[in-house]
Protein backbone atom coordinates (compact mmCIF):
# COMPACT_ATOMS: atom_id res chain seq x y z
CA UNK A 1 0.00 0.00 0.00
CA UNK A 2 3.01 2.22 0.88
CA UNK A 3 4.33 1.73 -2.32
CA UNK A 4 1.35 2.03 -4.71
CA UNK A 5 0.77 5.49 -2.83
CA UNK A 6 4.16 7.00 -2.85
CA UNK A 7 4.05 5.72 -6.62
CA UNK A 8 0.92 7.45 -7.18
CA UNK A 9 2.45 10.74 -5.90
CA UNK A 10 5.79 10.46 -8.04
CA UNK A 11 3.47 9.78 -11.29
CA UNK A 12 1.13 12.70 -10.04
CA UNK A 13 4.08 15.36 -9.44
CA UNK A 14 5.81 14.18 -12.67
CA UNK A 15 2.31 15.09 -14.67
CA UNK A 16 2.28 18.09 -13.32
CA UNK A 17 5.68 18.92 -14.65
CA UNK A 18 4.76 17.57 -18.20
CA UNK A 19 0.72 19.20 -17.90
CA UNK A 20 2.67 22.32 -17.13
CA UNK A 21 5.46 22.46 -19.41
CA UNK A 22 7.76 23.00 -16.78
CA UNK A 23 9.16 18.96 -18.30
CA UNK A 24 8.87 18.51 -22.27
CA UNK A 25 9.14 14.51 -22.43
CA UNK A 26 11.66 12.49 -25.34
CA UNK A 27 10.25 10.54 -27.83
CA UNK A 28 13.20 8.20 -27.07
CA UNK A 29 16.56 7.44 -26.19
CA UNK A 30 19.45 5.80 -28.14
CA UNK A 31 20.87 2.29 -27.00
CA UNK A 32 23.81 0.79 -28.79
CA UNK A 33 23.30 3.17 -31.54
CA UNK A 34 19.62 2.23 -32.33
CA UNK A 35 16.76 4.70 -31.23
CA UNK A 36 14.39 2.91 -28.78
CA UNK A 37 11.34 5.06 -28.96
CA UNK A 38 8.88 5.30 -25.58
CA UNK A 39 5.47 5.02 -28.06
CA UNK A 40 6.90 1.58 -28.53
CA UNK A 41 7.60 0.47 -25.47
CA UNK A 42 4.53 1.36 -23.76
CA UNK A 43 2.98 -0.23 -26.63
CA UNK A 44 5.16 -3.74 -26.04
CA UNK A 45 3.63 -3.13 -22.25
CA UNK A 46 0.07 -3.17 -23.12
CA UNK A 47 0.62 -6.41 -25.30
CA UNK A 48 2.25 -8.03 -22.92
CA UNK A 49 -0.05 -7.35 -19.61
CA UNK A 50 -3.14 -7.64 -22.20
CA UNK A 51 -1.77 -11.73 -22.76
CA UNK A 52 -1.61 -11.68 -18.83
CA UNK A 53 -5.19 -10.67 -18.55
CA UNK A 54 -6.17 -13.06 -21.51
CA UNK A 55 -4.32 -15.98 -20.02
CA UNK A 56 -6.12 -15.66 -16.86
CA UNK A 57 -9.70 -14.87 -18.60
CA UNK A 58 -9.09 -17.71 -20.87
CA UNK A 59 -7.84 -20.46 -17.59
CA UNK A 60 -11.12 -18.97 -15.67
CA UNK A 61 -14.02 -19.85 -18.67
CA UNK A 62 -11.86 -22.65 -20.31
CA UNK A 63 -10.16 -24.46 -17.65
CA UNK A 64 -10.78 -27.68 -18.76
CA UNK A 65 -9.99 -27.36 -22.06
CA UNK A 66 -6.12 -27.85 -22.78
CA UNK A 67 -4.65 -26.53 -26.26
CA UNK A 68 -1.39 -28.25 -28.17
CA UNK A 69 1.19 -26.41 -27.79
CA UNK A 70 1.44 -25.61 -31.32
CA UNK A 71 -1.58 -23.87 -31.20
CA UNK A 72 -0.89 -22.19 -27.78
CA UNK A 73 -2.55 -18.53 -27.10
CA UNK A 74 0.73 -16.87 -28.06
CA UNK A 75 0.34 -17.69 -31.51
CA UNK A 76 -3.43 -17.19 -31.58
CA UNK A 77 -2.23 -13.53 -29.97
CA UNK A 78 0.52 -13.38 -32.83
CA UNK A 79 -2.30 -13.83 -35.36
CA UNK A 80 -4.42 -10.84 -33.53
CA UNK A 81 -1.08 -8.71 -33.23
CA UNK A 82 -0.61 -8.89 -36.63
CA UNK A 83 -4.30 -8.49 -38.17
CA UNK A 84 -4.81 -5.72 -35.27
CA UNK A 85 -1.44 -4.18 -36.48
CA UNK A 86 -2.08 -3.68 -40.55
CA UNK A 87 -6.04 -2.74 -39.93
CA UNK A 88 -4.09 0.35 -37.24
CA UNK A 89 -1.91 1.45 -39.89
CA UNK A 90 -4.47 1.10 -43.38
CA UNK A 91 -7.11 2.97 -41.07
CA UNK A 92 -4.47 5.41 -40.01
CA UNK A 93 -2.97 6.15 -43.66
CA UNK A 94 -6.10 5.85 -45.93
CA UNK A 95 -7.98 8.45 -43.32
CA UNK A 96 -4.65 10.63 -43.23
CA UNK A 97 -3.17 9.77 -46.75
CA UNK A 98 -2.80 13.80 -47.15
CA UNK A 99 0.34 13.12 -45.26
CA UNK A 100 1.75 10.51 -47.13
CA UNK A 101 0.56 11.70 -50.35
CA UNK A 102 4.23 13.17 -51.50
CA UNK A 103 5.65 10.30 -49.44
CA UNK A 104 4.62 6.71 -49.54
CA UNK A 105 7.82 5.89 -48.06
CA UNK A 106 6.27 7.03 -44.54
CA UNK A 107 4.00 4.43 -44.57
CA UNK A 108 6.10 2.25 -43.52
CA UNK A 109 7.51 4.39 -40.58
CA UNK A 110 5.46 3.27 -37.84
CA UNK A 111 7.67 4.66 -35.29
CA UNK A 112 6.56 7.64 -35.63
CA UNK A 113 3.51 7.04 -34.85
CA UNK A 114 0.05 6.83 -36.89
CA UNK A 115 -1.95 3.68 -35.05
CA UNK A 116 -5.53 4.51 -35.46
CA UNK A 117 -7.34 2.34 -32.61
CA UNK A 118 -10.50 1.52 -34.83
CA UNK A 119 -8.58 -0.16 -37.53
CA UNK A 120 -6.65 -2.04 -34.63
CA UNK A 121 -9.83 -3.12 -33.12
CA UNK A 122 -11.25 -4.35 -37.12
CA UNK A 123 -7.89 -5.89 -37.74
CA UNK A 124 -7.76 -7.69 -34.27
CA UNK A 125 -11.24 -8.42 -34.42
CA UNK A 126 -10.52 -10.07 -38.00
CA UNK A 127 -7.90 -12.13 -36.54
CA UNK A 128 -9.98 -12.79 -33.73
CA UNK A 129 -12.58 -15.12 -35.77
CA UNK A 130 -9.48 -16.39 -38.25
CA UNK A 131 -8.15 -17.85 -34.56
CA UNK A 132 -11.59 -19.14 -33.65
CA UNK A 133 -12.73 -20.50 -37.21
CA UNK A 134 -9.52 -23.06 -37.63
CA UNK A 135 -8.56 -23.76 -33.66
CA UNK A 136 -11.23 -23.03 -31.30
CA UNK A 137 -14.63 -23.89 -33.06
CA UNK A 138 -13.10 -27.73 -33.26
CA UNK A 139 -12.65 -27.38 -29.41
CA UNK A 140 -16.81 -26.54 -28.85
CA UNK A 141 -15.95 -23.07 -28.02
CA UNK A 142 -18.59 -20.45 -29.26
CA UNK A 143 -17.34 -17.31 -31.36
CA UNK A 144 -19.45 -14.70 -28.49
CA UNK A 145 -17.39 -17.09 -25.54
CA UNK A 146 -13.87 -15.92 -27.24
CA UNK A 147 -14.61 -12.39 -27.98
CA UNK A 148 -16.06 -12.54 -24.18
CA UNK A 149 -12.49 -13.13 -23.25
CA UNK A 150 -10.88 -11.27 -25.38
CA UNK A 151 -12.91 -8.37 -24.46
CA UNK A 152 -11.21 -7.56 -21.13
CA UNK A 153 -7.78 -8.02 -22.37
CA UNK A 154 -7.98 -5.65 -25.23
CA UNK A 155 -9.45 -2.83 -23.32
CA UNK A 156 -6.71 -3.28 -20.72
CA UNK A 157 -3.99 -2.76 -23.91
CA UNK A 158 -6.08 0.05 -24.99
CA UNK A 159 -5.61 1.98 -21.48
CA UNK A 160 -2.31 1.45 -21.23
CA UNK A 161 -1.61 2.05 -25.16
CA UNK A 162 -2.91 5.44 -24.35
CA UNK A 163 0.14 6.41 -22.24
CA UNK A 164 2.07 6.58 -25.42
CA UNK A 165 0.09 9.32 -27.02
CA UNK A 166 1.53 11.40 -23.73
CA UNK A 167 5.26 10.72 -24.70
CA UNK A 168 4.59 11.47 -28.46
CA UNK A 169 2.37 14.58 -27.79
CA UNK A 170 -1.00 13.18 -29.67
CA UNK A 171 -4.65 12.82 -29.33
CA UNK A 172 -4.71 15.79 -27.03
CA UNK A 173 -7.96 18.18 -27.66
CA UNK A 174 -9.10 21.36 -28.14
CA UNK A 175 -7.51 24.31 -26.16
CA UNK A 176 -8.80 25.03 -22.73
CA UNK A 177 -7.66 26.65 -19.52
CA UNK A 178 -9.34 24.06 -17.25
CA UNK A 179 -6.66 23.28 -14.39
CA UNK A 180 -5.82 19.69 -15.98
CA UNK A 181 -5.07 21.46 -19.48
CA UNK A 182 -1.42 20.06 -21.11
CA UNK A 183 0.87 21.80 -22.15
CA UNK A 184 1.96 21.27 -26.26
CA UNK A 185 5.29 21.89 -27.69
CA UNK A 186 5.43 23.86 -30.77
CA UNK A 187 6.78 21.04 -33.26
CA UNK A 188 3.80 19.21 -32.44
CA UNK A 189 0.38 21.73 -32.46
CA UNK A 190 -1.62 21.84 -34.92
CA UNK A 191 -1.13 24.88 -38.04
CA UNK A 192 -4.26 26.04 -36.87
CA UNK A 193 -3.34 26.48 -33.36
CA UNK A 194 0.40 27.28 -33.26
CA UNK A 195 0.23 29.96 -30.80
CA UNK A 196 -1.53 27.82 -28.26
CA UNK A 197 -0.03 26.24 -25.14
CA UNK A 198 -2.53 24.47 -23.38
CA UNK A 199 -4.98 21.29 -24.78
CA UNK A 200 -7.69 19.03 -23.42
CA UNK A 201 -5.67 15.85 -22.72
CA UNK A 202 -8.39 13.31 -24.44
CA UNK A 203 -6.01 10.68 -24.16
CA UNK A 204 -6.10 11.06 -20.18
CA UNK A 205 -10.25 11.36 -20.45
CA UNK A 206 -9.68 7.97 -22.30
CA UNK A 207 -8.23 6.35 -19.85
CA UNK A 208 -9.81 7.21 -16.97
CA UNK A 209 -13.29 6.24 -18.90
CA UNK A 210 -11.57 2.90 -20.12
CA UNK A 211 -10.81 1.85 -16.44
CA UNK A 212 -14.35 2.97 -15.29
CA UNK A 213 -15.47 0.39 -18.94
CA UNK A 214 -12.96 -2.62 -17.03
CA UNK A 215 -14.20 -2.07 -13.43
CA UNK A 216 -18.22 -2.57 -14.87
CA UNK A 217 -17.03 -5.97 -16.62
CA UNK A 218 -15.30 -7.20 -14.16
CA UNK A 219 -17.23 -6.70 -11.25
CA UNK A 220 -20.57 -6.42 -12.67
CA UNK A 221 -21.28 -8.39 -15.81
CA UNK A 222 -19.40 -11.01 -14.90
CA UNK A 223 -21.55 -11.74 -11.40
CA UNK A 224 -24.94 -12.06 -14.02
CA UNK A 225 -23.50 -13.67 -16.73
CA UNK A 226 -24.58 -14.68 -20.16
CA UNK A 227 -22.55 -15.45 -23.56
CA UNK A 228 -22.01 -12.75 -25.25
CA UNK A 229 -22.67 -9.79 -22.73
CA UNK A 230 -19.10 -8.32 -21.92
CA UNK A 231 -18.70 -8.70 -25.70
CA UNK A 232 -21.37 -6.44 -26.28
CA UNK A 233 -20.75 -3.97 -23.27
CA UNK A 234 -17.13 -3.40 -24.42
CA UNK A 235 -19.03 -2.56 -27.95
CA UNK A 236 -21.48 0.18 -26.02
CA UNK A 237 -18.70 1.00 -23.67
CA UNK A 238 -15.92 2.14 -26.02
CA UNK A 239 -18.22 3.36 -28.39
CA UNK A 240 -19.42 5.69 -25.62
CA UNK A 241 -16.04 6.56 -24.84
CA UNK A 242 -15.10 7.67 -27.81
CA UNK A 243 -18.38 9.55 -28.32
CA UNK A 244 -17.22 11.31 -25.69
CA UNK A 245 -13.67 11.94 -26.42
CA UNK A 246 -14.41 13.24 -30.04
CA UNK A 247 -16.12 16.36 -28.76
CA UNK A 248 -12.67 17.76 -27.68
CA UNK A 249 -10.19 16.54 -30.48
CA UNK A 250 -8.82 18.59 -33.23
CA UNK A 251 -8.52 15.71 -35.90
CA UNK A 252 -11.97 14.80 -37.63
CA UNK A 253 -11.99 12.73 -40.99
CA UNK A 254 -14.62 13.27 -42.88
CA UNK A 255 -16.27 11.33 -46.19
CA UNK A 256 -19.33 13.11 -47.65
CA UNK A 257 -19.18 15.63 -44.94
CA UNK A 258 -19.24 13.27 -42.08
CA UNK A 259 -17.12 12.94 -39.83
CA UNK A 260 -15.55 9.03 -39.74
CA UNK A 261 -14.90 9.86 -36.37
CA UNK A 262 -18.66 9.55 -34.96
CA UNK A 263 -20.02 7.18 -37.64
CA UNK A 264 -17.27 4.62 -36.08
CA UNK A 265 -18.06 4.56 -32.50
CA UNK A 266 -22.10 4.89 -33.22
CA UNK A 267 -21.67 1.42 -35.05
CA UNK A 268 -20.05 0.11 -32.33
CA UNK A 269 -22.58 1.12 -29.77
CA UNK A 270 -25.43 0.13 -32.46
CA UNK A 271 -23.49 -3.56 -32.67
CA UNK A 272 -23.50 -3.87 -29.18
CA UNK A 273 -27.01 -2.94 -28.32
CA UNK A 274 -27.94 -5.41 -31.28
CA UNK A 275 -26.37 -7.70 -29.81
CA UNK A 276 -27.06 -7.16 -26.12
CA UNK A 277 -31.09 -7.18 -26.81
CA UNK A 278 -30.39 -10.38 -28.68
CA UNK A 279 -29.14 -12.36 -26.06
CA UNK A 280 -31.59 -11.08 -23.47
CA UNK A 281 -34.71 -11.87 -26.10
CA UNK A 282 -33.58 -15.12 -26.70
CA UNK A 283 -31.55 -16.61 -24.18
CA UNK A 284 -29.44 -18.40 -26.05
CA UNK A 285 -26.68 -20.56 -23.75
CA UNK A 286 -27.74 -18.46 -21.20
CA UNK A 287 -25.70 -19.53 -17.55
CA UNK A 288 -24.61 -18.24 -14.55
CA UNK A 289 -21.24 -18.03 -13.46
Amino acid sequence: MFWAFLSAIILWFVLSLVFGGSLVLPQGFDLFGFEIRYYGLILATAVWVSFWVLQKQFTKNFSSIVIDQKLSLENFVVVILVCGFIGARAYHVVTDFELYRDNLVGIVAVWNGGLSIFGAVAGGFIGAVIVWRFWLKNLSISLLQWLDVLAPSVLVGQIIGRLGNLFNYEAYGLPTNLPWKMFVPVDFRSLDYLSVAFYHTVFLYEMILGLLLLWLILKRIESHYYVGKIFATWLVGYGLIRLVSELFRLDHHDVAGISINYITPICFILIGLALYFWRIRFKIQRYEK
